[in-house]
């Protein structure tokens, strides 16, 4: 699967605060994470509950391991699929 970006989405993820600000025209890993995370879940699932889901796992301290959960999971299915 291809998730593909522009910079109008972006835009609205930090006009509507699903996604934070980025410092200095700067995104972090998490708010790269996050974008990633939305762009998937986006076809199925409302923004405000996808930002609910996102509040939940950080909130609970597993923003890392999920993170990293997440990344192995994609690296797998990507090398899987060539």
């Amino acid at each position: 699967m291809l998730i593909q970006f522009t910079a109008a989405m972006i835009n609205n993820y930090v006009k509507h605060k699903v996604i934070l600000s980025p410092v200095k025209k700067k995104y972090q890993i998490m708010q790269l994470a996050d974008i990633i995370v939305i762009s998937l879940l986006k076809p199925s699932y409302p923004l405000d509950k996808i930002r609910q889901g996102i509040d939940q796992v950080t909130a609970t301290g597993l923003s890392q391991a999920s993170l990293r959960q997440f990344y192995y999971g994609i690296n797998e299915s990507t090398s899987s699929s060539r």
